[in-house]
């Protein structure tokens, strides 16, 4: 008499075990994390780069309104101008209102004048913007030299 033996057959799993399944998600935690702190970075960097943007439009805006003056203006007499935060025709709080009474902020103009420089019957003006915040703080200068006109 001849026995057969039966062949057996592996059974075949038709789905992910609960290892495999918490493994890949915790792979998938990890990348979304990653795609989180760049975003975080990346919204910093554009805050950043608008004031920066910002500053340097109040700054050229300065500068062009000194251009304007007559060459023996107050305003660019030579040494140091800085103006009140209620008197310096900037938003200084970012709320969109410039110069309201009792305005404080973290934004400062100010412009130095020098005669004579860096030839006769001209001057050379620096006009410095500062804003202070959370990164630190951040300074765009511009230098305009404005000749004597007759």
């Amino acid at each position: 008499m001849i026995v057969k033996k039966e062949k057996r057959e592996n059974k075949k799993s038709d789905g992910f075990t609960l290892i495999e399944v918490t493994i890949a998600m915790a792979i998938l935690s990890v990348g979304i994390l990653g795609v989180a702190g760049m975003q975080v970075a990346s919204m910093n960097s554009n805050r950043n780069a608008g004031n920066i943007t910002s500053n340097a439009t109040w700054a050229v805006t300065r500068v062009e309104d000194l251009m304007t003056l007559a060459y023996t203006h107050a305003d660019i007499a030579a040494g140091v101008h800085t103006p009140s935060l209620t008197t310096d025709s900037i938003d200084n709080n970012s709320n969109g209102f410039i110069d309201e009474a009792g305005e404080g902020g973290n934004l400062t103009i100010s412009w130095n004048v020098v005669d004579d420089s860096p030839v006769t019957r001209s001057k050379t003006v620096t006009v410095s913007l500062t804003r202070t915040g959370q990164g630190g703080t951040k300074t765009v200068s511009l230098t305009q030299v404005i000749p004597e006109i007759l």
